[in-house]
């Protein structure tokens, strides 16, 4: 039988993630397995713990939201095969959104049971200084990130964006980013992203053609001022014809930089995580990471 990891974010859900221990270990303990189960302490936590279990485990379960999930990512060394999955109960659970587990435990738990392994790629930022699953962006959306991570304290919810967005899109800069695809010049935009999920959280969704293992990454960008264009990219988004809006072009690529074009700070956020300013290269390392997903997403 099986040795598996839990890591728990207890903040994560408001709670939830320790209520939904009992069926996790039910399941995998009814099947045998022997299950370590760690709840994260601080910032970083989860991927101290996805590096110490990595070699010692048949797998590791991440209870919480997207972030918990990019941290176990980045806590394992590259290379590895140990699969990971994701019990969800985050904001914007775009991982789970992706495999179709919505906010149900059992679909991740019966992957697990049935070791039904997706490997996908990863994107790979400055020489492997970390990693990332779904999306590497620059632009309006990094800098709500930005903002919500100096200010929370605690949980959040997809409400807590409204009042976030809404103020500083009132004072929003009309960003510069060069972006150089596999050597080609591209030119500059507004706003970028690199997906290599289709879904970016809750009922958001930028890249609709991505494929987490095809080899590349998804780069949709757009030259429109955001201010003035932000209700119809919203409803784009929200609608999942993002991709199809006049001003919003579409390309893949395997190799990325995005940089100031004209020297201010532009920020940037990988898998809804802060990530510092500009610049930044990014590769797609594929098919390097090993997801429990359901069978028929493996079809």
């Amino acid at each position: 039988m099986g040795k598996y990891l839990v890591v728990v974010n207890p903040v994560s859900g408001r709670g939830r993630g320790m209520r939904r221990l009992s069926m996790i270990q039910r399941m995998l303990g009814g099947a045998g397995h022997e299950v370590f189960v760690e709840p994260t302490c601080h910032a970083g936590h989860a991927r101290e713990l996805a590096r110490a279990y990595h070699d010692k485990v048949n797998g590791i379960l991440s209870v919480g939201g997207d972030g918990t999930c990019h941290e176990v990512l980045n806590g394992l060394p590259p290379g590895s095969i140990t699969p990971f999955g994701m019990v969800p109960l985050g904001t914007g659970n775009a991982i789970a959104k992706e495999f179709g587990y919505k906010d149900d435990p059992r679909a991740v738990l019966e992957a697990v049971l049935s070791n039904s392994v997706a490997r996908l790629d990863c994107g790979e930022m400055d020489s492997s200084r970390s990693r990332f699953l779904m999306m590497l962006s620059a632009g309006f959306d990094a800098l709500a990130v930005q903002r919500l991570e100096e200010q929370r304290s605690g949980p959040i919810h997809m409400l807590d964006y409204v009042p976030l967005v809404l103020r500083e899109l009132q004072r929003l800069p009309h960003y510069a980013i060069r972006v150089i695809a596999d050597g080609e010049d591209k030119g500059v935009f507004s706003y970028v992203n690199c997906a290599n999920f289709r879904s970016y959280g809750g009922p958001v969704e930028f890249a609709s053609h991505a494929k987490p293992d095809d080899g590349v990454f998804d780069v949709i960008a757009t030259k429109l001022n955001i201010r003035r264009a932000f209700p119809r990219l919203i409803a784009g988004a929200f609608f999942r014809q993002f991709e199809r809006l006049p001003g919003v072009q579409r390309f893949q690529a395997k190799h990325i930089r995005m940089e100031p074009a004209d020297g201010s700070e532009i920020p940037m956020q990988a898998d809804g995580e802060y990530r510092g300013m500009l610049p930044v290269e990014a590769l797609v390392a594929p098919r390097s990471v090993s997801m429990f997903a359901p069978r028929d997403y493996l079809t």
